[in-house]
């Protein structure tokens, strides 16, 4: 049977199977090493000296058990904390501005929310920034990235259409009037 209990690098629920207890194991999203114990009622945060690490993925048992065992996804609706050490995202900001772009502004608009995508999206692939609003930034990215590639595309059709428009004026004016 598998208990939950907190991370103290990133606060992620964990369900660490019984097998572990009085073990150090291994956090899978931020790599924190901890003593599972749960004398106190909590966990050790720090693990003590010389002690063997043993990761939670070598349980002696068949795959489908030791899956069910280490269940780690939170069972819970409250939000998993942010880590500290990351930058937070932008992605609520990325997403008005490529929203908005769609109504006023597009090329402004559009650019930043496209070029700040970039950058954000290549910061949390990083792992420089929290990914937590990674579809927001992909979203807002997207919609800006649209939006200029039709504004150029009609800008282009525009200068087009002008130039067709004085060929065949100039071609249909009479001799002497040029």
């Amino acid at each position: 049977m598998a208990e939950p209990i907190s991370c103290p690098g990133c606060q992620r629920l964990l369900n660490v199977p019984e097998t572990f207890h009085g073990q150090l194991v291994q956090c899978p999203d931020c790599s924190h090493q901890f003593l599972a114990s749960f004398s106190d009622g909590g966990i050790q945060a720090e693990p003590p000296l010389f002690t063997p690490t043993r990761p939670m993925a070598d349980a002696g048992s068949s795959s489908e058990t030791r899956n069910r065992e280490q269940d780690d996804y939170r069972r819970d609706d409250r939000p998993m904390a942010r880590r500290s050490d990351l930058m937070p995202h932008r992605g609520t900001l990325i997403l008005t501005l490529g929203i908005i772009s769609i109504f006023i502004a597009r090329p402004i608009f559009g650019s930043i929310a496209w070029v700040l995508g970039n950058v954000d999206l290549k910061a949390m692939k990083e792992g420089r920034m929290d990914p937590s609003g990674e579809a927001q930034t992909r979203a807002g990215r997207m919609i800006g990235k649209v939006i200029v590639i039709i504004q150029i595309v009609l800008f282009a059709l525009l200068i087009v259409g002008v130039c067709i428009f004085l060929g065949v004026s100039m071609l249909s004016a009479p001799e002497g009037h040029h």
